[in-house]
């Protein structure tokens, strides 16, 4: 009879599904614990920011916590009768309790494996041989033992025949089921239970509870050229650094759940900031598991920032004008496209004045959002949208279709007037000659 384990499970099983379990959880299919963390976003309202004006950072803190692992489950699958194919059944010799099994000289007295001398032979255990010698190791195929049999997998009586009939079909009837499985996780992962396979038991508790979270940390570097002016949400500033602690977050950001918190700060960019160069930063938040940093964020300093402007020439009255960008006014400017009056221009040295569009005041229409627009059918001036991002920054597009316009000629240069109101913006390009001529171009990020 096999040896069995105080819990009733053969020990062979008991091993063997102990090992199983292992396996999976070296290999990664069950759920594992891991730390939570809070993940900083953040992002620069003003892009580009004129010198002497006010730059705003906004973070958004996002709970990053995975979601907890599944109570541990009792792993303890019925008994099946499978058809596999006929091994051969030749156990080494062995000496227990003194008494020699699996030998030539099986009962005989013995004081150790050596007194126990090997069988001629094994037998094949089913099929069209079933009885009859074979020599190979125990279980092991060989053509001595051709066929399959039916044997219980999973079983309290693991391996034993389980066919009926002639020719034989699998009975799962005579496969017993296990009365205890063993625990796929927790702190008794392995250890013996009694409940149904992947059912939840008392005899397989959960990992002890995590701590309880703690106070989120976000830091944000203050940029050389910048001042603090202030911060909301408790934000200090040491004159190096912004820093807020928060209370732990629960799940944020996904409905039902309430939204993600944002902490602003403004700086106050200074006069001598060189222009046309960036100013770069990355927060970072720190909880009781650890620190995450943010995505890096780029400002440009200037008037100017993201800039596209498009001359096409595909054929006689079918050229056309893209222009956008994003600008920023200087410190105390301010602008009302719907009661002012908007020009654009484009010209070089070598042809002056070849892009030349004005509309008078109340051409650009507010109907109570951030965009002020003028809309028109071709030829000419099709598009003029300018619409506010931030206090002192705005997004600028600017398109015409069906005209005849003269091309730059050899200069390349442009320069780009833009008046809105008696505020003048001015912008110096150099365009990309693009399909022979057919086509010029230039972008600024």
């Amino acid at each position: 009879m096999a040896r069995k384990e105080s819990n009733g499970i053969p020990a062979r099983l008991a091993y063997r599904t102990r090992r199983w379990v292992a396996s999976l959880l070296l290999g990664g299919l069950l759920p594992t614990s891991a730390a939570a963390l809070t993940q900083p976003t953040l992002a620069a309202l003003e892009n580009p920011v004129a010198p002497g004006t006010t730059l705003t950072y906004q973070i958004t803190l996002t709970d990053i916590t995975p979601p907890a692992p599944p109570p541990p489950t009792c792993f303890n699958p019925p008994a099946e009768c499978v058809e596999v194919p006929v091994t051969c059944s030749n156990p080494a010799p062995s000496c227990v309790s003194g008494i020699c099994q699996n030998a030539a000289n099986d009962g005989t007295s013995c004081l150790s494996d050596a007194d126990c001398a090997p069988r001629p032979a094994g037998m094949c255990n089913g099929g069209n041989n079933n009885g009859l010698p074979c020599h190979a190791s125990d279980g092991q195929l060989t053509t001595e033992c051709p066929g399959s049999t039916f044997l219980c997998r999973r079983a309290f009586n693991e391996g034993a025949y389980c066919g009926v009939g002639n020719p034989p079909q699998a009975d799962t009837d005579l496969c017993l089921d296990r009365a205890t499985g063993v625990c796929d996780a927790g702190p008794n992962y392995g250890f013996p239970c009694t409940a149904p396979n992947g059912q939840p038991t008392p005899d397989c508790p959960p990992a002890n509870a995590p701590p309880p979270p703690t106070s989120i940390t976000v830091v944000l570097p203050i940029p050389t050229g910048t001042i603090f002016v202030d911060a909301d949400n408790g934000g200090m500033s040491d004159g190096m650094n912004i820093t807020w602690v928060v209370p732990p977050l629960g799940s944020c950001g996904v409905s039902p759940n309430p939204p993600c918190p944002v902490l602003t700060t403004h700086l106050q960019v200074s006069l001598l900031f060189p222009v046309d160069t960036f100013i770069t930063n990355q927060a970072s938040a720190t909880d009781g598991d650890g620190t995450v940093l943010s995505n890096v964020v780029s400002t440009k300093v200037g008037t100017f920032a993201a800039t596209l402007l498009e001359l096409r020439y595909p054929s006689l009255l079918r050229d056309s004008v893209v222009y956008q960008t994003r600008f920023s006014l200087a410190p105390g400017a301010t602008i009302d496209p719907p009661n002012e009056a908007f020009h654009f221009q484009v010209s070089n040295v070598a042809r002056g004045t070849f892009v030349d569009f004005a509309l008078p005041a109340g051409s650009l229409v507010n109907n109570g959002t951030a965009t002020s627009q003028f809309r028109a059918k071709p030829p000419g001036l099709v598009v003029v949208k300018v619409t506010q991002l931030a206090p002192q920054n705005y997004f600028l597009a600017v398109r015409a279709k069906k005209l005849s316009l003269l091309d730059p000629g050899g200069d390349l240069n442009v320069t780009v007037t833009t008046m809105l109101g008696d505020d003048t913006l001015t912008q110096n390009l150099v365009l990309k000659s693009l399909r022979r001529g057919r086509k010029f171009q230039a972008i600024v990020q």
